[in-house]
Formats: C-alpha cells, structure tokens, sequence
C-alpha cells in the first residue's frame, strides 16, 4: 500500500489562514447575499431552482415523501429538478424554521466554500506547499465550474464530490490513515452520485478519477497500484449497489413507459418526441436518464472541451506531479506539467473572450463558451504554475540548490512574465458584468504580482528558498 506523500512541512497556522479566506471568501465576495439583502439572481435561479427547491421541501415538511410519490410534478425532468438530491446532508438545513430563500442562499454559499476547502485540503495532502495549495482552491472555488452551474443547487451538490473522492484516495502517510473509513467514503460518494444522478457532475468527477488513476497506472510500481484497486474496487462495488438499491426504493415503484400516440405527440418536448414515448411520471427517467441523454446531446461533449472538464484534468496533472517529485526525474515531471498545459489550451480555444487571440488556436475552438469562464482559466494557470514551482522549489532533490542559483531561473522567470502577459491581455479588452469574471481577474492579477515579484526577488538574491514559497 502506497504510504503516501510526506506532510511533515505542514503549518499550521498557514494552514488555517488559508482555510479561513476559502471559507469566507463566497460570504464576502457576495456580502449583500450574506446579509439576506439580495440574491441570486438569474432564470435558473428565480424561474427555476428556489420555487421548486421550496415545493419539495414543502412537502417534506407537511411528511410527504417527494420522490415517492407517482403522480407528483406529472413527471416533468424540469420539475424532479426539485426533488433530485433532497436528502442530501447540507439541504437538512432547509427545515429550519425560517425564511427559505435565505437559507437556500446560505446552503449555496457553504457548498462554494467547500467546493474550494475540499480541493485545497486534497492538494495540500499531496505534498504541496500552502501557497501552491491555496491557488488550486482558489482556481476550483472561483473557476466556470462551480460558477456556472451555480444556478442548479444538485449540480453544485454533486460539484464537491469530486476534490472528495480524490482526497478519501490518497492515503495519509502515518499511523492516522484509516482506510476502512476511507473506502466507506469513496463507497458514499459513488452512492451519491448514482442517487442524485446529475449527468454533469457524474462525468466531471468520474475525469478526476480516471486521470488519477491512469497516472497510478503509468508511473507507480506494481505493489502500489494493486494497492489503489483494492482501495477502490470494494467501495465502488458497495457503493453501486448502494446507489441502485436507493434509486429502487425511492424511483422505480413510479417507472411506467407507454407507448406515445400521435394525438399528444406535438405538445411534448421534441426531445420526448423523437423516443415515440411518453414518460408516465417516472422520477426513475426524469432524475437521471432524462438529463444524461439530454446532455450528451447538447451539452456534454461541448463542455468536455471547456473549463468544466479540461481545468480539473490541468490541475490534477500537475498535482500528481507534486505527489512525485521524489520518484520521478525532471523530464516526466515537466512532461505531466506540459500535459496540463496542453490540456487548458485545448479548452480555452473554446471561450469566447480569447476568440482571435492566443488561445483561439486550439483546435477545439469551434466550440463558444461564457466570459466567465475565462476567469478558471487564467487560475487554472495559474495554480498550474504554483504546484509547477513547487515540484522544483520544494524538491529535495540535491541539485535543487545549484538549480536555484544557475541561469535556469531566469528563463523560468521570462516564460512567467510571457505567460503572465498572455493571460492579462484580453481581459484588459474584455467588458463583463459578471461578478465572477471581475473577481477572478482580481485574484489572478494578484497572484501575478505575487509570482513574478517573488521569483524576481528570489532570483536577484539567489535565495536558497526564494520569495514566492514565503510570501503567504
């Protein structure tokens, strides 16, 4: 079994400055929604998720069982959005007594917390430096994938998930590591997702997972990847059967097809129409087959080229990198790092924002995504470019030292400024409303100055630990 990185550099109180600007970050970041003075705002939002999120917990309230009831909703998928989830741990809150709006907003602002918490928490435990760690919480925290889906609470239910699972698969390295407990986990998270069945994040968590475990399976030896597959095979065994059974009692008992007759053909969705069936209110099809065609078709393939998909496989590569700097030579640990970067120029010829710029070379580009996803971009990079240096500052590698102080720090330093140039360029010609895409330019400027004035300094005075591992 793998005894995984070493955490004898954690600090303590590094650490938990960190964790607290992650934590509080959303609350201040959206003070009026904080205050109960505001809220989101938008169709998903006021239209769709609130209403019926307040409905089935309504119901709830008055002992109804949402999920179990055939003739609810009339087994609408729009509907069952509601319902999907309901018995999530976080949503408990929603049967405080009080004003439901507010608590919804309070719930939504806790999971985008965590989103960042968990994915920092994960980093951290793979042997990155807090700064480093920090920066990936961030790039998760404020990145298009979270943000975007915002608006669709079971999606951000399901977003957290993921940093999840990748931190019950790393093992701790000392005599604290319960595996039992973390192979109960990863069999909850599996559970989790085959209950709530959102397609979205199922895939966006299932690509952190293959990844994970294809670079185990490249670059660990034979004893350690056996290790791994055990931790794994079990839980997801229990957890499918788990999920499915859940899924039996609270889905199945209201599954009924029936064949689609021409007189109602025309007042059905044509995605219905096209089966020639009629969905008989079936919470079964309307909580997760519904949504998985639906976005396999319009949505999915699109996002797999965009920031929901191609910044966590970045992130996570270059993390992995972290994970072996012990093990692994130079040429492979900047391979997994040049991997990362191709992966986030792949995605990023799909925005918008860069179209005719650098990244509209990207051969996926055909493809438009928001403005505000080039705000994950420039963090993705960015915590790229933390866990990067922190392969090499960190290392204990005996040529660390004699790498510091030779010429090969200046041109690590000019590719930063030209890729830290890059990336501010089109935002100083990009207009956007959006919170969000205002926000992250904000912090990605800030870590700019934080990269190159640290490396800057750490170069002129040919520190043994240069200024950008000290600054936070």
């Amino acid at each position: 079994m793998d005894n995984g990185p070493d955490n004898r550099h954690i600090n303590k109180p590094r650490d938990w400055a960190a964790i607290l600007i992650l934590l509080a970050l959303p609350f201040i970041a959206y003070f009026p929604i904080t205050t109960g003075n505001a809220t989101f705002a938008g169709y998903d939002h006021t239209g769709i998720n609130q209403p019926l999120k307040l409905v089935a917990f309504e119901s709830l309230r008055l002992g109804n069982l949402p999920l179990w009831e055939s003739r609810l909703d009339r087994g609408l998928p729009l509907f069952a959005e509601g319902e999907a989830g309901i018995f999530y741990p976080l949503n408990l809150l929603y049967l405080i007594p009080g004003d439901f709006l507010t608590i919804y907003n309070i719930v939504l602002l806790l999971l985008i917390s965590a989103s960042g918490l968990l994915f920092y928490w994960w980093v951290r435990k793979l042997g990155a430096g807090v700064t480093a760690s920090l920066a990936g919480g961030l790039a998760h925290q404020w990145g298009a994938t979270v943000n975007f889906n915002k608006a669709n609470m079971n999606i951000m239910e399901g977003y957290i998930l993921a940093p999840l699972l990748m931190l019950l698969l790393e093992p701790s390295g000392d005599k604290t590591d319960k595996p039992l407990l973390r192979a109960a986990g990863i069999g909850l998270v599996f559970a989790s997702m085959l209950f709530a069945g959102q397609a979205q994040y199922v895939a966006y968590t299932g690509l952190f997972a293959l990844v994970y475990i294809l670079l185990r399976t490249l670059f660990e030896s034979k004893e350690k990847r056996s290790g791994i597959f055990k931790l794994m095979i079990p839980p997801f065994i229990i957890g499918v059967i788990l999920g499915l059974g859940l899924a039996a009692v609270q889905l199945l008992p209201t599954f009924e097809l029936i064949p689609l007759s021409e007189r109602g053909k025309d007042s059905l969705d044509p995605v219905f129409a096209t089966h020639g069936l009629w969905l008989n209110p079936s919470r079964l099809f309307a909580t997760f087959i519904f949504p998985a065609y639906h976005y396999s078709l319009n949505h999915f393939l699109p996002y797999l080229s965009t920031t929901c998909y191609v910044g966590p496989v970045a992130i996570i590569l270059a993390g992995y990198a972290v994970r072996m700097r012990k093990k692994l030579n130079e040429p492979v640990v900047l391979s997994l790092l040049v991997a990362g970067l191709i992966f986030l120029w792949l995605g990023m010829g799909a925005n918008a924002p860069f179209a005719g710029y650098i990244t509209s070379w990207g051969p996926l580009g055909q493809f438009r995504g928001h403005g505000r996803f080039s705000g994950y971009f420039a963090l993705s990079i960015l915590a790229l470019m933390s866990l990067g240096l922190d392969v090499f500052l960190r290392s204990k590698h005996p040529s660390r030292t004699q790498w510091i102080r030779s010429a090969k720090t200046l041109p690590l330093f000019s590719i930063e400024i030209v890729l830290m140039a890059l990336l501010t360029i089109p935002f100083i010609f990009q207009r956007s409303d959006y919170l969000e895409t205002r926000f992250s330019l904000g912090l990605m400027l800030a870590f700019i100055a934080v990269f190159l004035i640290g490396n800057f300094i750490g170069y002129l005075f040919k520190s043994r630990i240069p200024a950008v591992i000290s600054v936070f």
